[in-house]
Parts: structure tokens; C-alpha cells; sequence
């Protein structure tokens, strides 16, 4: 099996400065890994994280095929760096907040039949939606492949 990972610092094992997850379960597992994590990346990074992979490959004479496992670790750093709008972002995770306690406290009382959602303007759902925004055409790509 090969592995090609995208992602972040968590998946980067030269930004950590030491084997990160994937590279542990690569081993384990006695699986070639190929890997363009880097520290700081958001969501956007992934189709240019994936071009520099094909292009790697391609270059070396490897193959990014159906039997390669492609582990995508993005979406922190957009929530991180979100966070730098910090009078709007504190204001929407304080309504997330609130909806997140009122439906639990309502649920504990029996007067929630359901559980609500968070409001489509907040922060986790404007970062959520961005994220997968983000992210689709990258799983595009790698279905049509």
C-alpha cells in the first residue's frame, strides 16, 4: 500500500520535528509513504499539496494510483487563523456558545425534542463550510483519478 498524506503541521514530521501519526502508521503498517504536509497550511494548500505530490512522482517514476491511501489532515490552521478577526470571531463563538448550551440545558430539562444545529452564521459553520468548500475539489480530483 502507499500512502500519500496532505496536510498540516500535525501530519508534518519536518515542521514537528519528530515522526508524526501518519509516518507511524506508514511504518507500522510497512507502507511507502509519500508526504507534502506542511506547518501553517489551511485547506486551500491541498490541490497544490497534491500537485507537488504528482509532480514528484511522476518525475521519480511512481505511481499515485487506486492503491494509494491519500490521508488529508487540513482544516485546523482556517479555524487558528480565523481567530486573527478576533472581535467577529468572538461575538459568533459566543452564539455557538449560547445555541450549544440552551440545547443541552433544554435537552436535560425534556423540552429539546432534537438536537438544534448550530446556526449557519457562526463559527464553526462559516469555518466548517469554508473548509469544505476548500477541500471538494481536491476529492473531485482524486475520484476522477
Amino acid at each position: 500500500m502507499n500512502l500519500l498524506v496532505l496536510g498540516d503541521s500535525y501530519a508534518d514530521d519536518v515542521d514537528m520535528g519528530f515522526e508524526c501519526w501518519p509516518t507511524l502508521i506508514a511504518r507500522r503498517r510497512n507502507w511507502s509513504k509519500l508526504s507534502c504536509a506542511r506547518g501553517g497550511a489551511e485547506s486551500t494548500a491541498a490541490l497544490e499539496q497534491y500537485a507537488l505530490a504528482d509532480a514528484f512522482a511522476t518525475s521519480n517514476g511512481l505511481e499515485i494510483d487506486e492503491r494509494t491511501m491519500v490521508l488529508v489532515h487540513l482544516g485546523g490552521n482556517d479555524l487558528l487563523h480565523a481567530l486573527w478577526f478576533f472581535p467577529v470571531a468572538f461575538v459568533l463563538l459566543m452564539c455557538d456558545i449560547g445555541v450549544s448550551l440552551f440545547s443541552r440545558i433544554g435537552s436535560l430539562l425534556g423540552l429539546a425534542g432534537r438536537r438544534r444545529r448550530l446556526p449557519r452564521a457562526s463559527f464553526f459553520g462559516l469555518a466548517a463550510r469554508r473548509v469544505a468548500r476548500n477541500l471538494r475539489g481536491l476529492l473531485l480530483l482524486l475520484a476522477s483519478r
